[in-house]
């Protein structure tokens, strides 16, 4: 059995965005599903479908507990243009997938156990969310 790095390698971090890249792009080249009027994505792992909105969302608040200094303003107009049905423009779109390029930069340097601590809590706070109890 080998032993895994201390910290992800870059193509683990990449592996890991590429669902919210490819969405964004999507997003980018014109076309998106959309259920009810609201842009949504398909999530990997089955026929459920979630937000845009919601999905940048969960990114933002977990990327900002693992790299506490970024700058969240990209995604944060992203996912309110979303919630809101505003059209998005070209550059917000490219500054969105920008920072999510700067995160594969800064991830490579976060412990595995932190990103992990970030994932766990953010997911938590989804759940307790959905539950209708404030985190």
């Amino acid at each position: 059995m080998t032993k895994r790095s201390k910290f992800m390698t870059r193509s683990e971090v990449r592996q890991w965005f590429d669902p919210i890249r490819k969405c964004l792009r999507q997003m980018r080249e014109g076309y998106a599903d959309s259920i009810n009027g609201y842009v949504v994505t398909q999530l990997g792992w089955g026929d459920d479908y979630a937000k845009v909105d919601e999905c940048i969302r969960g990114w933002r608040e977990a990327c900002a507990r693992m790299v506490p200094d970024s700058d969240m303003l990209p995604l944060l107009r992203l996912e309110k243009k979303l919630a809101n049905g505003v059209m998005l423009t070209h550059k917000e779109i490219d500054d969105g997938l920008a920072l999510l390029n700067q995160f594969e930069s800064k991830l490579i340097r976060v412990p595995r156990e932190r990103i992990r601590d970030a994932v766990n809590t953010q997911l938590i706070a989804i759940e307790f969310e959905q539950m209708g109890i404030a985190a």
